[in-house]
């Protein structure tokens, strides 16, 4: 962490989220340090808002790895009726994943195929079954979404104010000086 952002390390870390399975172990330090790298002047409020951006980033991610783990469930479930689920778990784990072995990729389609599915109707009678679910997954990540675009907005609003403090400063000296022109004498005799 560089010198601007070790003086809000104790506020950073209220912040962060407790690890859930999955979950990199510096994942939210990486989002929230390339967030307040972007910053043109951090500040206490600017480098919150970045915090609590990281955190947003974060569970939107969990929510979207939480809704592909619904989907893959229940497509575990809907094949279990037909094969024994324990058999299957793993390897149809690592077919969704992308992972498996040729041989296995064909084992597990082999009998995806038998239950009278192919991987893409399988998991549209997966998403069809698991409508509620889905759902309530997609309201999580559809707030996440509103609350990022917030931070954002926010962030930048921080980072214009002393630019236009500074812009506003300009055009007061301007009007100072324009008037100063307009009546051939300095203000302060006016």
């Amino acid at each position: 962490m560089n010198a601007p952002l070790s003086k809000h390390v104790s506020l950073v870390s209220a912040f962060e989220p407790a690890l859930l399975p999955g979950d990199p172990p510096e994942l939210f330090q990486h989002i929230y340090t390339g967030l307040v790298s972007e910053l043109s002047r951090p500040s206490l409020l600017a480098e919150t808002l970045c915090a609590q951006l990281a955190e947003a980033m974060l569970w939107l991610q969990r929510h979207q790895r939480d809704k592909h783990a619904a989907i893959a469930e229940r497509m575990l479930a809907i094949m279990a009726d037909f094969m024994g689920e324990d058999r299957l778990r793993l390897r149809f784990t690592y077919v969704l994943a992308g992972t498996a072995s040729d041989e296995v990729r064909e084992e597990v389609l082999d009998l995806v195929y038998q239950k009278g599915h192919t991987l893409e109707t399988l998991r549209g009678a997966a998403m069809r079954s698991s409508q509620t679910v889905l759902i309530n997954i997609d309201c999580l990540i559809d707030r996440q979404l509103k609350t990022i675009r917030q931070l954002q907005k926010s962030i930048a609003e921080v980072e214009a104010k002393p630019l236009a403090l500074k812009r506003l400063s300009l055009q007061v000296d301007k009007l100072v000086r324009d008037a100063e022109a307009i009546d051939g004498k300095p203000a302060s005799d006016v």
